[in-house]
C-alpha cells in the first residue's frame, strides 16, 4: 500500500474498475493462501524438492490459459517447454519405494498430503497468474495490483487469528522461527511486487515459467542448509532440472 501511494499508482485507483479490484483480490487471495498456504504445507509433508516439480504444474495451466484466452504465441519451443514440465514431476516420482524412504534426521515422508497440497498450490497459481496477467497487462498498476492483493489475502489470514489454535501456535513460536518469518516476508513480498510488475510487462506464459526456476535456486539453498530434511536421489534432481528448463524454453 505504501508503495503504491509513493509511485503514484494509490491516486489513480479510479482507473481500474470495480470488476477489477474484485479480479485482483480473488487472485491475491487465491495466490497466498490457496497457492502459497498450499505450498507450505506441501513442503511440511514432502520437502522443497520434491514439491518443485509437481508445482511447476501451475505454469502449465497459467501457459494454456495464456494461449486459449488471452491468445498468447503458441511456439514449438514452447510446447517442447510444456512436455518438459509435463515429464519433469513423472520423472522425480518414477521410484516410489525409495521415495518412501525415511529422510536423514528419522522423517518419513507423507506423499498423499504431498501430491494433495502440491495439486492445489499448483492449480491456485496458474489461475492466480491468469487473472493477474489479465488484469494488469498494459495498465502500469502493477504495484497498486499487488496492494488490494495482499491486502485481500491478508484479511482472510488476519481473521483466522480469531481461532484459538491459531493464536496458541503464534505464541509458541520461539524468537528464531519469528526471526526466520521476517525474513521470509520481507524477501517474499519483494519478490511479489516484482512479480505483479512482470504480469503487467509480458505474457502470462512467459512470467509464470520464470517464475518457477526457483526450483533450482530451492534446490541449491536445500542443500546446503536443509539437506537432512530434503531428498536428493538421482531421478528426484534430474526432475528438478527437468522442471527448471522447460520453464526456461517456455519463456523463448
Amino acid at each position: 500500500v505504501v508503495l503504491a501511494f509513493l509511485t503514484g499508482q494509490g491516486q489513480r485507483a479510479g482507473e481500474l474498475a470495480d470488476s477489477d479490484y474484485g479480479l485482483l483480490a480473488f487472485a491475491g487471495v487465491l495466490n497466498f493462501i490457496g497457492g502459497r498456504y498450499s505450498n507450505f504445507m506441501a513442503i511440511q509433508a514432502i520437502g522443497a524438492n520434491l514439491t518443485a516439480p509437481l508445482r511447476t504444474f501451475s505454469t502449465l495451466i497459467s501457459a494454456v490459459l495464456g494461449f486459449t484466452v488471452l491468445h498468447e504465441e503458441v511456439t514449438e519451443l514452447r510446447l517442447l517447454g510444456l512436455a518438459l514440465i509435463i515429464t519433469a514431476p513423472l520423472l522425480a516420482f518414477s521410484r516410489p519405494s525409495q521415495i518412501k524412504m525415511e529422510l536423514k534426521n528419522g522423517t518419513k515422508l507423507k506423499l498423499v498430503e504431498g501430491f494433495s497440497f502440491s495439486g492445489v498450490a499448483a492449480v491456485s497459481y496458474g489461475f492466480a497468474n491468469f487473472l493477474l496477467g489479465y488484469v494488469l497487462a498494459g495498465t502500469s498498476m502493477s504495484i497498486l495490483g499487488a496492494a488490494v492483493a495482499h491486502a485481500a489475502a491478508a484479511t482472510v489470514m488476519l481473521a483466522t487469528l480469531a481461532i484459538p489454535r491459531n493464536q496458541r501456535g503464534i505464541a509458541d513460536l520461539g524468537i528464531n522461527s519469528l526471526y526466520v518469518f521476517l525474513l521470509v516476508s520481507v524477501t517474499m513480498i519483494s519478490a511479489q511486487v516484482l512479480r505483479f510488475a512482470a504480469f503487467e510487462r509480458a505474457p502470462v506464459s512467459v512470467v509464470a515459467a520464470l517464475v518457477e526456476t526457483l526450483a533450482f535456486f530451492g534446490l541449491g539453498f536445500a542443500y546446503l542448509i536443509n539437506r537432512d530434511h530434503e531428498l536428493f536421489s538421482r531421478q528426484v534432481v534430474v526432475g528438478v532440472a527437468l522442471a527448471v528448463v522447460g520453464a526456461i524454453v517456455l519463456t523463448i
